[in-house]
This record gives C-alpha cells, structure tokens and sequence, in this order.
C-alpha cells in the first residue's frame, strides 16, 4: 500500500507519517518530499524588494522525477511506502502511485501562528510566509478526483485509532 500525505508547512504531516509507520511495524517505510531537493542551479528563485531567495514552495524545487522513482522502488520492497510532503498531490505521476491519501488542513491564523514559532532557518519575513500560504492553495491542494482520500483537520493531535481504520478499509478494498 502507497499512502500519501500531505498538507501545507507545520501542518503535522511529518508526525502523522510516523505515526502510521509505526502501527505498520518494519512493513513499512516513509520517504519525505523534502529529501528530494532540485539541482541548485535549477531551483527556481523568489524576490520581494532587495531580498533574493530560492522558491521552496514551487515544484521546480523538487527532483519529482527522483521522489516518484524512490516511492515506485519502494512499493517493490515495502508492503507500506508513505510519502509525506507539501506537494505530493501536485504530480499526477506521483499520486498515481498512491492507493490511499490524507490531507491535513489548518486555518492561515494557525498556520502564521506556528510558522512564527518555527525558527529552524531563522524568522520567516511576513511576505515569505504569505507566499507559502498561497503557493499552497495553488499546488499542494488535492485533485478533485483523487480517491480515496482522509481530509483531517490539522488544528489538534491526530487520533491514529481512526487513520488506521480508513487504511485498513482501503486495504480490504472496502474503500474508493
């Protein structure tokens, strides 16, 4: 089974992706979207007044060739692969691969909120942070017609018991 999740930044994908792969065990494995970063030269770059910086939040600042062939790798070694990422329904090759999905929503107030606490690269500019809020709305939303698919709300922990009763209905095939 591929499962893939996604969401906007500080949404809780990570922590939910390691949640399910430990209720799998050693069946399964999850590969993040951030490890699969474009060549530099080809990252594309944002600019706002004098302030110059590479464009995290496009596709063209991910190797989706390269995430799509290690989750496709995957799914021939791992009864459960999960690839978690801002953006792992942009790609009509990579959510092909996907046999269940999960999207974590949070309202823009939180999401300013705990970007503002997350300062792992330093504090985010207003702009910037702005700028991630819609890239998400233009390429991190789901297809319409993506199935099956978990929409959860992102504002407060996850209860595992229900994520895994869904994957285990699309696994039984009782889900589409």
């Amino acid at each position: 089974m591929v499962i893939g999740i996604g969401g906007i930044s500080r949404s809780g994908k990570t922590t939910l992706s390691l949640q399910v792969a430990q209720q799998f065990g050693q069946n399964a494995v999850v590969l993040h979207q951030d490890e699969f970063v474009a060549a530099r030269h080809t990252q594309p770059r944002i600019r706002h007044g004098l302030e110059d910086r590479t464009d995290w939040e496009a596709p063209g600042s991910l190797d989706f060739p390269a995430f799509i062939a290690a989750v496709a790798q995957a799914r021939s070694v791992h009864p459960v692969v999960i690839a978690d990422g801002l953006m792992v329904f942009w790609d009509p090759k990579l959510y092909r691969l996907f046999d269940a999905g999960i999207f974590l929503s949070i309202r823009k107030e939180t999401f300013i909120e705990r970007k503002n606490q997350d300062l792992r690269w330093g504090r985010v500019p207003d702009w910037y942070r702005e700028h991630i809020w819609n890239s998400h709305q233009k390429y991190g939303q789901v297809p319409p017609t993506f199935r099956p698919i978990l929409p959860l709300s992102g504002e407060l922990p996850i209860e595992i018991a229900p994520v895994m009763r869904f994957l285990m209905e699309v696994a039984a095939g009782e889900r589409k």
